[in-house]
């Protein structure tokens, strides 16, 4: 019987396994430090295992499921996902895959349908199944989450949460700056003393467009 696994994808990496029909996945490439894939993370997935496949956040839904055809390959040419600073192919840790069912994603699963309905998603611990790629899904989860990925299911858009556009710094002048302004026009301090002169450096700053002392350019 095959194994299941995961496979994370984002909407973006989703859409680019798309434009292969879904035939080809791919990891970052094997490594011997901690924090990335091991090369017996990829020894452990065989031909005729499936890949399940999820787009986290902000989707969160179960997109389909891919068998696998042959043992991993590294491909460092194909750039399927884009290339890196380097010039190489991104997730160049690559199966040849078969798509089982595959969906757009806004018809995916929900992962809120899928905690507690499947064992390896407790209520209060489910987020570290999709911190990373290829973690064993027990046999009973696979094949009811298979089931799932192929009931009928409407549409529902994936809300894509805008991007704070971060306010412009506010300028301001000093008052030192605003005190040398007015000093340069003998026709505002002329005559005036030290309360005057303030006076006369804010309405100099206010007259020459750089706003008061504690103003700012919008």
């Amino acid at each position: 019987m095959p194994s299941f696994f995961t496979d994370i994808f984002t909407i973006e990496t989703w859409e680019q396994a798309r434009a292969r029909d879904w035939t080809v996945s791919g990891f970052p490439a094997p490594t011997k430090t901690r924090g990335g894939y091991f090369q017996s993370t990829f020894d452990k997935v065989k031909p005729s295992d499936v890949l399940l496949c999820y787009v986290k956040a902000p989707a969160k839904r179960w997109v389909g499921a891919l068998r696998v055809e042959e043992r991993m390959h590294l491909d460092f040419e194909d750039d399927v996902w884009g290339k890196d600073e380097d010039g190489r192919a991104r997730f160049p840790a690559r199966f040849r895959t078969t798509p089982l069912t595959t969906l757009d994603v806004d018809v995916g699963v929900p992962v809120e349908e899928t905690i507690g309905a499947l064992t390896c998603l407790e209520a209060d611990a489910w987020s570290g199944m999709f911190r990373r790629s290829l973690n064993a899904v027990p046999q009973e989860d696979g094949e009811r989450l298979l089931e799932m990925l192929h009931e009928p299911r409407r549409a529902v858009p994936v809300r894509v949460p805008r991007k704070r556009v971060r306010p412009k710094p506010r300028s301001t002048v000093s008052l030192t700056r605003a005190r040398n302004l007015a000093l340069s026009d003998s026709e505002v301090v002329r005559g005036v003393g030290s309360g005057g002169l303030l006076f006369g450096a804010v309405w100099e700053c206010v007259r020459r467009g750089g706003g008061g002392a504690a103003s700012g350019h919008g």
